[in-house]
């Protein structure tokens, strides 16, 4: 399992349980309430779980991961 299917099995199991999870980088931290789910996905290789940022896709793979 890469590091990006790892980060997003993570953050649909915190979904699955009703709970938000936060994307912090050096920068800022970015909210992935249940609702907004739709705007998490793998790349097309599979090694990169990214967020909808505008048109594009970040990637969230060296963010810290957290749920409350």
């Amino acid at each position: 399992m890469t590091r990006g299917e790892t980060i997003f099995k993570w953050i649909t199991d915190r979904h699955s349980e009703g709970m938000t999870a936060y994307a912090t980088n050096y920068m800022h931290s970015i909210k992935i309430a249940p609702k907004h789910a739709d705007r998490v996905r793998l790349s097309a290789d599979g090694e990169h779980c990214e967020i909808m940022a505008g048109r594009r896709w970040d990637s969230i793979n060296f963010c810290k991961i957290t749920a409350r």
